[in-house]
């Protein structure tokens, strides 16, 4: 992970939901681009997506990681100290974001 993208880092989150040729094809022209950019925009990741993992700080990795989670569409989500490197000021963000798509998730 360390040397990739976020937009790879972030996109790795859909794999299970492809075949080999679709991730490969997803990898280098990604299908839902802009899924991707609203998963960044809900943890101030977006002007990141470039970026190269290993040059972002503790707290910024720890939301790319959030932002995969939520791209997945994983149910349920397993979260282990998400927060651990947030912060102080963005430590309410990644449980008002998960708390919502619970809510979201139970309506469906």
């Amino acid at each position: 992970m360390p040397r990739q993208r976020v937009v790879t880092s972030v996109l790795a989150g859909q794999l299970p939901q492809f075949s080999l040729l679709q991730s490969v094809r997803n990898l280098i022209y990604p299908a839902n681009l802009q899924a991707l950019q609203d998963a960044l925009a809900r943890f101030d990741l977006a002007e990141k997506l470039f970026e190269r993992v290993d040059r972002l700080s503790g707290g910024e990795r720890q939301r790319v990681g959030l932002a995969r989670a939520v791209i997945s569409n994983a149910q349920p989500l397993l979260i282990d100290e998400p927060l651990s490197a947030l912060d102080p000021q963005r430590g309410d963000q990644p449980w008002t974001l998960c708390a919502r798509q619970l809510t979201t998730a139970r309506r469906l």
